[in-house]
């Protein structure tokens, strides 16, 4: 018998977890409406964006780390709803696909996390896990994307549809 997916909760309890996903689903739009969606390799201007993305996570995570672990007792457990995952279609770049999986995995680490259940901030294995993702996108760009593409493959390009423009 095949294992289920695991379906994602409709909600979160901490807001600080909130706000993490949602830089995520920006940050997964983004790179499926890139430029680079199109192409072997990514462009500098989307690997850029992507570098804006990932600096700003670790910044927001900094921060929610450097606050007090809030105490509310009137407030807490309060449901915060969450956005379905942003759907995404198989593109052209295999860096952007990857890239995409990489935020995506994110998202569902942080979203099942145990830090999701309480009131605020992260707990110490979770910002772990989350960070070691981020650096993984960052690695990425660094040791593979700037390195080794864009790839020439005049026989099995164009594979996938263009991305249009965005919103």
């Amino acid at each position: 018998m095949a294992k289920q997916e695991r379906a994602d909760p409709p909600m979160v309890l901490n807001h600080d977890v909130l706000m993490i996903i949602d830089n995520l689903d920006r940050a997964i739009r983004e790179m499926d409406r890139s430029n680079s969606a199109n192409r072997s390799g990514m462009n500098e201007h989307d690997k850029t964006r992507l570098r804006s993305y990932t600096t700003s996570i670790n910044a927001l995570v900094l921060w929610i780390q450097a606050q007090p672990h809030l105490d509310l007792p009137e407030t807490h457990p309060r449901k915060f709803p969450i956005e379905p995952a942003v759907e995404v279609e198989n593109r052209e770049s295999e860096a952007i696909n990857h890239v995409i999986r990489l935020l995506e995995a994110a998202r569902t680490e942080v979203i099942h996390s145990q830090s999701a259940s309480d009131a605020s901030r992260l707990l110490p294995f979770d910002e772990l896990r989350l960070r070691a993702i981020v650096n993984k996108i960052d690695a990425f760009l660094d040791d593979y994307v700037d390195t080794s593409t864009p790839l020439d493959w005049p026989e099995s390009s164009p594979e996938a549809v263009p991305v249009t423009h965005g919103n």
